[in-house]
């Protein structure tokens, strides 16, 4: 997430490669071909800024027009190839204004153009959280985001040059902080992860404050519906100590999430009163914990954690002179592993 990244050419030999990166918020998406080719991921600019990113081609240099608008943190952006045949790709970012954007990526040579830019979607107070699921037709996809301050999920259905939407689904727990819980500065929510299981029927949601949900996702009407939810907003007393990452196993019966100092694993197929039994690995084990991880499931099977800064106590943080690590679980699909 940080300085490097893994390219699975070679799936069980994954190659790694510095991301020439200057901030954290680096590689938030990489797609890659058929034949885990890399073509293209994104990366913070090096004047820093929160408020764009850039799009990095698999030699690792921009991409032409490559610089778009895009809040850095959250899963705030997301990427999936048209289905006609051609080699565009749909990018799909929240910005700092927390309005939807649009772009287009040609990647026709390896170098890649992006032939249309920040076209605005949709105008509203959005939360830095969104996913796409390939539609049950295989044509067509829907990116799905959420209303900020609300319980309102926002959906949006992409058939190539056709965008329609929003659908407004008014479900789950109200995704900001309740009452005696905001941090300072942080009245709401602002951002939260999203992942979907590979069978596209599962959607997790989890928030920086300690909001664990699972919702079923019918594919072809796109309607959403509770399956279950773990509440951990009032046990959490530090915006230090907030939970990031997020990500489901290959069979998607478990999530992962990570705190500073814990890995959590919550068994989605034990449903008790709608809470999710949870697994806590809070042992020491550096370098695989740390605040503002990320965590992505890999084609190889394995979850990859991202590290931005090593955590020693609640609130102090050491340097990033050990960023270029990762973490790895193996075998994700092992209860209790």
């Amino acid at each position: 997430q940080y300085q490097i990244g893994l390219r699975f050419s070679d799936e069980e030999n994954p190659k790694i490669f510095d991301v020439n990166a200057y901030q954290w918020g680096n590689a938030r998406i990489s797609v890659t071909d058929t034949a885990n080719t890399l073509l293209f991921y994104s990366r913070r600019p090096e004047n820093g800024s929160q408020d764009e990113i850039e799009l990095v081609n698999g030699n690792y240099n921009v991409i032409s027009n490559g610089r778009i608008a895009s809040y850095t943190d959250g899963d705030a952006l997301t990427a999936f190839p048209f289905t006609d045949g051609s080699s565009k790709y749909h990018v799909f970012t929240i910005d700092w204004n927390l309005d939807l954007l649009h772009h287009v990526v040609d990647m026709s040579n390896e170098s890649g153009n992006v032939i249309i830019k920040n076209q605005l979607i949709f105008a509203d107070t959005l939360i830095y959280g969104m996913c796409a699921v390939r539609h049950a037709n295989g044509n067509d996809w829907w990116v799905i985001t959420h209303k900020a301050r609300s319980f309102i999920f926002a959906l949006f259905r992409i058939n190539n040059d056709k965008i329609t939407g929003p659908f407004f689904q008014k479900v789950g727990h109200s995704v900001w902080s309740e009452t005696g819980i905001d941090y300072p500065g942080w009245g709401f929510v602002t951002s939260m992860r999203m992942d979907v299981n590979t069978a596209g029927n599962n959607i997790y949601i989890s928030t920086q404050q300690g909001l664990h949900e699972i919702f079923n996702f019918d594919r072809i009407s796109g309607v959403i519906t509770p399956k279950a939810h773990f509440d951990q907003r009032k046990i959490i007393s530090d915006r230090q100590n907030g939970y990031s990452g997020g990500v489901f196993s290959n069979d998607g019966q478990l999530a992962y999430k990570l705190t500073s100092d814990s890995l959590i694993q919550f068994d989605i197929s034990k449903v008790n009163n709608n809470k999710m039994v949870i697994y806590v690995d809070d042992s020491d084990r550096p370098p695989l914990y740390s605040w503002q991880c990320d965590m992505k499931r890999a084609s190889n099977g394995n979850i990859y954690i991202g590290r931005f800064r090593s955590v020693i106590d609640v609130g102090t943080l050491i340097s990033d002179t050990n960023s270029n690590y990762l973490g790895v679980i193996h075998d994700p699909n092992k209860r209790d592993a």
